[in-house]
């Protein structure tokens, strides 16, 4: 879930349009993003009432090394 998270994270998402897309809860993919967050993988920003998700340059560094 984790790994996939950050392969999906292309463009910016919003949480729920993450969750849809790694097929699971909205409240499990905010689980798991505190966790990509803690490691500095991802940036989380809010924009109304939408958390928006993207990679950071950590977060693309990973996903290159772990996809060749």
């Amino acid at each position: 879930m984790l790994f996939r998270s950050l392969q999906v994270l292309r463009q910016p998402l919003t949480i729920g349009d993450l969750a849809t897309a790694v097929h699971c809860a909205p409240t499990t993919a905010t689980y798991h993003l505190h966790q990509l967050a803690a490691a500095g993988l991802i940036a989380r920003e809010k924009s109304g009432s939408s958390v928006w998700v993207s990679r950071t340059a950590r977060g693309d560094e990973l996903v290159d090394l772990l996809s060749d």
